[in-house]
């Protein structure tokens, strides 16, 4: 047997390349380690991302088993989902570091947004409109991919704040007055963490939605000093920044289409 056929990450390797070592050494924060962001992280180490900063307040429950292969039934209301992801990523990819924050966004420190790319795979807006502005407060904010999924589409959004549209570009005003109203009626302690409603949801779609994730996040990773340097990304290595990419599970309908950058956003900061 050859030697590289033992090596854990040789398929990767082969595919990537002299790239490999870059890759490695990258740092990324998710946001959300529920469905969505548990299949990212599983993803983002299988490609061998280095570092993951992992955000996540909840507990796991017996409700995530079905959708979310790091979690087991004796986690249900006792292990924090960014525990449960770290100690079993650990089992087999002792390489990767996994940085887990058990607690809400807003009580996170500064560190985790030190990286050259944010992925928000959480099921909220509340979430979202917070990060945005952390982001916007940035010098230089990192890249941002948005992960959103209904009963039938998945749905990402590539953004760069200040370059391109910001989180909200697309929001009116009546829907965050709405939101801050909602915001506002609940207590300080459940501030971003009260949970939504849940829709019907299979492993299918968050599989999908974590595959292209992944595949957006490694061009960028790839790509970004060289971006930063000429605006220009590798060859076939191009992300769809600025756009966002919707797919339709029951009509097979696919969507990619640009998010313009709204002069007159509802956030001050992008305006």
């Amino acid at each position: 047997m050859e030697k590289n056929n033992l090596e854990i990450n040789d398929r990767t390797q082969r595919y990537f390349g002299t790239a490999y070592e870059q890759i490695k050494n990258e740092k990324v924060l998710v946001i959300g380690a529920g469905a969505v962001g548990s299949e990212v992280v599983k993803n983002l180490v299988m490609l061998g991302i280095g570092t993951i900063y992992l955000v996540d307040f909840d507990l796991v429950s017996m409700s995530n088993l079905n959708r979310c292969v790091f979690f087991r039934p004796e986690d249900h209301e006792k292990t924090y989902k960014v525990h449960a992801i770290q100690r079993e990523v650990q089992k087999i990819w002792k390489h990767v570091n996994i940085i887990p924050y058990p607690m809400s966004l807003e009580n996170a420190p500064e560190e985790i947004w030190d990286v050259p790319l944010v992925i928000l795979a959480v099921d909220n807006n509340e979430a979202r409109y917070y990060a945005n502005i952390l982001l916007l407060s940035l010098d230089n904010p990192p890249f941002v991919i948005n992960g959103a999924m209904g009963r039938n589409f998945v749905e990402i959004q590539t953004l760069l704040p200040k370059e391109t549209a910001c989180l909200l570009c697309t929001w009116s005003q009546s829907y965050k007055d709405a939101l801050l109203k909602k915001m506002i009626r609940e207590s300080c302690s459940e501030f971003f963490e009260k949970t939504v409603e849940k829709f019907p949801s299979i492993s299918v779609l968050n599989s999908i939605l974590g595959g292209i994730i992944s595949s957006e996040a490694v061009k960028i990773l790839l790509g970004y000093k060289m971006w930063q340097e000429t605006k220009q990304w590798q060859k076939e290595q191009e992300p769809f920044l600025g756009k966002m990419w919707r797919y339709n599970i029951q009509n097979h309908e696919f969507i990619l289409a640009p998010i313009h950058k709204n002069p007159a956003c509802i956030e001050v900061l992008c305006k």
